[in-house]
């Protein structure tokens, strides 16, 4: 039964052994994949990248609030006139893809697993480049006492 701690610790072994392919076999690189396998490949391997994106979106206001650094520069017609079809394309995409299903869970688990995703992507830089062993934490199969069952 999975706990609420023993989500990151699976998420890191999977994302560390997606990172190892990425780095040492580049499925991008392979013969015989179809375009479409490509994306897809690379579109996982991106997402792994999503941790970073969510430090900047959670220092952004604290920058701007103690040093008045703004996080973008033009407030003008010609900013909303594009970040508005942007941001109403994105939603209407994820719609579709999750054929109806609310996809906000997910969206929160990205950001508040930020740092997961980070020390992922440098445990798997860390294994390719420099030869670091890989830890391994290995999760309990049955409910602990304390645990709170998975939902």
């Amino acid at each position: 039964m999975q706990t609420t701690s023993d989500i990151p610790c699976r998420r890191l072994l999977k994302n560390d052994k997606g990172r190892q392919v990425f780095l040492r076999e580049n499925p991008l690189l392979q013969k015989g994949l179809s375009a479409g396998q490509r994306l897809m490949y690379f579109s996982t391997m991106w997402s792994y990248l999503s941790g970073f994106a969510s430090v900047i979106y959670l220092i952004a206001p604290i920058m701007f609030l103690c040093f008045g650094v703004l996080p973008v520069g033009a407030f003008s017609v010609d900013f909303f006139a594009r970040l508005i079809p942007f941001l109403v394309l994105n939603q209407l995409l994820f719609f579709v893809a999750a054929r109806g299903r609310k996809t906000w869970r997910g969206q929160q688990y990205s950001v508040a697993l930020f740092p997961v995703w980070i020390k992922a992507c440098l445990t798997a830089a860390g294994n390719v480049l420099f030869r670091q062993r890989l830890g391994f934490a290995i999760t309990p199969k049955t409910r602990q006492k304390g645990g709170r069952p998975g939902h």
